[in-house]
């Protein structure tokens, strides 16, 4: 992104439409990042290493197996840009060109609204740990053999999949990063959605649609306040997802809340959730002759847009790597290597490759039906 998450975290006001005021206070990391900068077993190694290397790296998609994939699927196929001069002109070759990209399917912790209400440190924690285990150069061949290890690049860039790691645990694991003397090229869906919808500058009405769990959180308000800017944001959410009543649904809300009228751009905090389906919805309203339909279609600036989550995550981390220098430049097309945490014997919370022989019927199903492509470019992450 465009600026470092600073160590102490962020203290910032932002004034909602009801001229309410929150306040985001500091708050510190959790004691797991202090035990690691001092630790001599393995997680401690992992991150001493991980700054020291200049070698090769990969980018690691970590979260839910589902969000991972569809997100890993998109970066694979995505071809927003020219490779050459980064130019937003289509090449025909994929941006993400030269790249391996680990996805780390955490089906150990997740979903993580689980840990909403009840402990969101073990949460941060958890988040911790998975970075770890993308900065390490070895994994599990299995999970029952911890002697049985096998050699995996160390990520570079760390995606996360789920918005709610924003909020709990993104810190964390930018502060450990910052105290180890590196930096962090950590991502986030709420990063790069709130950074595609000021593309065109900050004077803009933004809305938010993501899940209740998420709009309780609070982070994008949060987010938002830490880049400033004359924008406005409203996260609405709704218990319907698709077309006609969920979105008819958000466009009242926005109304009805006082947030400041047009809206510019809608963000889909939902990876399953198509923009082009929505503005066809968003078309039929302004064509709509019916009251309500003229209503809401007031709602809608004449420049509206709505963004994908899949697609925000793509771009923004195109240009991250871009101004960080951070591709491979090797040529072929992208690898996807993919990895699953796990419980071993102890209960203790281990990474193992997730060969085709692991693969279960419902990954084979599930991405037999939304990501052919990284089932096509998979390969065994042995270098």
């Amino acid at each position: 992104m465009k600026r470092l998450i600073p160590i102490l975290s962020i203290a910032a006001a932002l004034s909602l439409a009801a001229c309410q005021e929150t306040v985001f206070t500091p708050r510190p990391t959790i004691p797991l990042v202090y035990s690691i900068l001092q630790d001599t077993s393995a997680a401690g190694h992992a991150v001493k290493d991980f700054v020291s290397e200049k070698g090769e790296c990969s980018i690691a998609v970590i979260g839910a197996p589902e969000e991972t994939i569809l997100l890993a699927e998109r970066m694979l196929t995505a071809d927003f840009v020219n490779n050459i001069d980064g130019s937003s002109r289509p090449d025909s070759l994929p941006d993400f060109s030269g790249e391996r990209i680990q996805l780390i399917l955490d089906a150990v912790n997740s979903p993580y609204e689980n840990f909403i209400g009840k402990d969101t440190d073990a949460l941060r924690a958890a988040v911790v740990g998975l970075s770890v285990f993308a900065m390490d150069s070895t994994c599990r061949m299995n999970p029952f053999s911890p002697e049985n290890m096998q050699p995996k690049q160390r990520s570079r860039v760390l995606v996360f999949s789920s918005s709610l790691i924003s909020e709990f645990g993104k810190f964390d694991v930018d502060t450990l990063l910052q105290l180890s003397g590196a930096r962090p090229h950590t991502l986030s869906p709420v990063q790069a959605l709130l950074e595609e919808a000021l593309t065109g500058g900050d004077n803009v009405n933004i809305g938010v649609w993501a899940s209740p769990y998420v709009a309780g959180s609070r982070v994008y308000e949060a987010e938002h306040s830490r880049m400033g800017g004359a924008s406005s944001i409203k996260v609405l959410n709704t218990a319907e997802e698709g077309l006609a009543g969920g979105f008819r649904d958000i466009l009242t809300q926005y109304r009805n809340s006082g947030a400041p009228l047009p809206m510019n751009v809608l963000l889909l905090d939902n990876f399953g959730m198509r923009a082009d389906e929505l503005m066809a919805e968003a078309d039929s309203i302004r064509a709509g002759y019916w009251e309500d339909d003229m209503a809401l279609s007031k709602v809608m600036a004449k420049d509206f847009r709505i963004v994908e989550a899949t697609s925000a995550v793509s771009r923004s981390c195109y240009r991250m790597m871009r101004r960080e220098n951070l591709f491979t430049h090797n040529i072929f097309y992208p690898k996807a290597s993919l990895y699953r945490t796990e419980k071993e014997r102890t209960g203790k919370t281990v990474l193992a490759v997730l060969s085709e022989r692991y693969f279960t019927d419902s990954y084979i199903d599930f991405m037999d039906a939304n990501a052919a492509t990284t089932r096509s470019f998979y390969v065994p992450d042995i270098d």
